[in-house]
């Protein structure tokens, strides 16, 4: 990898660039996830999609509407989200 450092840049929420990418583990055209040298990273959005990798470069490009950018903890679980309130009653 050329670069060691990690750069976004986000234009009109539709085209992302991206260095310090290391991985791709998936790609979906609402979710992709990705590895950077500063961990697992998470994007989400609609119509996304991969339009240029270059791993040797450590470089990458995403286009679709971005909706959100999260970075994980690696060797973290996300807690499940539940809509029922403590206790698991919905009703009383």
């Amino acid at each position: 990898m050329e670069e060691k450092i990690h750069r976004m840049a986000l234009t009109d929420r539709r085209d992302l660039e991206l260095s310090g990418v290391t991985e791709i583990d998936s790609s979906e055209d609402r979710k992709i996830l990705l590895k950077t040298i500063l961990g697992p990273m998470e994007i989400e959005g609609q119509d996304l999609r991969i339009l240029n990798l270059d791993l040797e470069k450590g470089c990458a490009s995403v286009g679709g509407k971005i909706d959100a950018l999260l970075y994980k903890e690696e060797g973290v679980k996300e807690k499940k989200r539940s809509f029922a309130p403590r206790g698991g009653k919905l009703f009383r």
